[in-house]
């Protein structure tokens, strides 16, 4: 079975950052238990700011609750906090843009976001890996509570 989790960084880490903190991660995640049983995983960083992991083998709620605690660790370490699901990223020509779930709407109307903007979709967890992570705003789970 196999579970996964996207963490949205409350800032993008550039090089060399950002592959010094895949690989803290990733030496954690080697050695990441369950009820002293490994748990074997995959990890990256998708854009320096959004942190995937995915459980390839049974885990647990006590080896879920490390993770999570380790990546917020490991997050702090480098001046940086996670944010809440409520946060809606979108890629622009400058990078990432960040607006909250209940600025939405007026995003949408200013033209800032618009059915094409590429959205990061945290629902893409339930999805076979994170290939499709990136969407047009269109096709998330968005546009059927706020239309374009």
């Amino acid at each position: 079975m196999q579970t996964r989790w996207i963490f949205q960084l409350s800032e993008q880490l550039l090089p060399p950052r950002d592959d010094e903190y895949l690989r803290e991660l990733r030496q954690y995640l080697s050695q990441w238990t369950a009820h002293d049983a490994p748990v074997e995983s995959r990890s990256g960083l998708v854009d320096g700011m959004f942190v995937c992991i995915e459980a390839t083998s049974a885990t647990s709620g006590c080896g879920i609750d490390s993770m999570r605690k380790m990546v917020e660790n490991l997050t702090a370490k480098y001046g940086l906090e996670l944010m809440d699901a409520g946060t809606i990223c979108y890629r622009t020509r400058m990078g990432v843009g960040k607006v909250s779930f209940f600025e939405l709407e007026d995003a949408v109307k200013r033209g800032v976001i618009d059915e094409d903007t590429p959205i990061y979709d945290l629902t893409a967890v339930e999805r076979d890996g994170f290939a499709d992570f990136l969407r047009p705003f269109n096709q998330t789970p968005l546009a059927l509570r706020i239309p374009v």
